[in-house]
């Protein structure tokens, strides 16, 4: 009974064009859409962006003191002294296009400037804990 119900499928499946001939093409090709007008699909174009930053060595700008509190220093209860100091540096960026066709590598064009930034750090260094107070000068 289940050898004749299984014929019969493959009859009405072949019937119906559903049958393994929708998988496998008889000359081998894959069964992929053709575009419309016959000619092979266009190709895929990509672009993007690359980016290049530059930054000059770290310059000295300041240097304060902040009387905080601070886990150091028992938990948050307790003030902690800690001197604070500012740097800069000036940062130069570029920036080009490249392109790809179907991840064929186009090549890039020349390196674009953008312009420059200051790029600052601020730094804490711990110095006591207990203090009062903090100015420009020190902590106390």
């Amino acid at each position: 009974m289940l050898r004749k119900f299984g014929a019969l499928l493959m009859v009405v499946l072949a019937v119906l064009g559903l049958g393994l001939a929708g998988i496998a093409q008889s000359d081998g090709s894959a069964p992929y859409p053709v575009p419309a007008n016959g000619n092979d699909p266009v190709p895929l174009q990509e672009c993007w962006y690359e980016y290049w930053i530059e930054c000059g060595p770290w310059y000295y700008v300041d240097v304060t003191y902040e009387c905080t509190r601070t886990w150091r220093c028992w938990f948050f209860i307790y003030k902690g002294c800690y001197r604070v100091t500012y740097r800069e540096r000036r940062c130069d960026w570029w920036r080009r296009e490249c392109c790809a066709i179907d991840s064929i590598d186009l090549g890039c064009s020349d390196w674009e400037y953008l312009g420059w930034y200051v790029d600052t750090e601020r730094t804490h260094q711990f110095l006591w804990c207990y203090c009062q107070g903090a100015n420009d000068s020190g902590c106390w």
